[in-house]
Parts: structure tokens; sequence; C-alpha cells
């Protein structure tokens, strides 16, 4: 249940979920909880948040922001997903802190090999991620890229339902896409 987690701290608001950082009181781990407000979800925000955890569990590793547990609580009216929590900052705040841009060596090992590393694994399990940008690309404390935010992957089945994706339809960031 969400009430297992205390301190929790808002860090991002979206139309059907919100994410927050908190402390899980059993264990004291700090973890980041990633809400979904069942009231505002539709069939196909829940068919797009078990795709999303399919898509985590399936790319976990160094590069992918763990997946801890998912669980839905009735009583708070929401979906729950616990990530693991970095210390860190998204590679947008970083440009920014660098003044709008970092060295080019650093971004194609430090950050571009990691990323190519997850998008290969991706690919070969049949997933796009489709909304990578740098908000989405978390920079660990001891400088270590972590792909975030798989809410829109989109998972090639051979035996896929149609209408999932339709045709024409834009998902993803427009300027990064």
């Amino acid at each position: 249940r969400i009430s297992q987690f205390s301190q929790r701290v808002e860090i991002y608001r979206g139309a059907i979920s919100t994410v927050h950082r908190a402390v899980c009181a059993r264990t004291g781990a700090r973890v980041v909880l990633k809400c979904y407000h069942q009231s505002a979800m539709t069939a196909h925000h829940r068919h797009k948040l078990d795709r999303e955890v399919v898509a985590m569990h399936a790319l976990r590793g160094p590069f992918v922001a763990s997946l801890l547990a998912r669980f839905d609580d009735a009583e708070a009216g929401e979906s729950v997903l616990v990530l693991e929590h970095c210390e860190g900052g998204d590679l947008f705040k970083a440009m920014l802190k660098a003044g709008g841009s970092l060295p080019e060596q650093w971004v194609a090992v430090e950050a571009v090999a990691p990323l190519l590393r997850v998008l290969e694994k991706a690919a070969a399990l049949g997933f796009l991620h489709r909304d990578i940008k740098p908000e989405n690309l978390f920079l660990t404390s001891d400088g270590r890229l972590k792909v975030l935010d798989f809410g829109i992957a989109r998972l090639r089945e051979a035996n896929a339902s149609p209408g999932t994706t339709r045709s024409g339809d834009l998902l993803g960031t427009p300027s990064f896409m």
C-alpha cells in the first residue's frame, strides 16, 4: 500500500500520474514512486502502464532505472510503480548547468554509448522507447546514464491486436521525434 512510503515529495505531476521521491517505511530505502491515478486512467492508459512494466522488466540492466515493484492501492485509487532512486539529474539540467552543451567526448562515451546499448537491447527484444529526450536521460551523481520513462514504449508483437497505435498518431515529444 502507498501508506508504507513516507517523506513523499512530489517531483512531477502529469495528467494521469504523479512522481514522488519517498522512503519505504519497512526498509528505509529511498525510492521513486510513479503513481497513476486510477480515476483518470482509461483502458488504453492501463494497457500502456502494463506495457511500461513489461519494457522495464525486459530491459533491466545498469542503464535503465530499476523497477522494484508494481502494485494497485484501491484505497488510494492509484496504480504504483516503485522505482530505483538515483542521485543526480536529467541530461537537460546537466546541459543547462554546463552552459548549453557538454564536452563531445564525454557525451559520446558516457551518454551516447550507454543509450545505444539500451536501444540496441530494446530493438532486439522488440521494443521502441518513442520518447528519447534529455529529460528522460538521467545522469547519476557518479556520472552513469539511466534511461527513464517507458510510458509510451511500443512492443512489436507477432500477434498484436490492431489499433494499439493508430496510423497517423504521434507519440513522443515533437521536438525530439
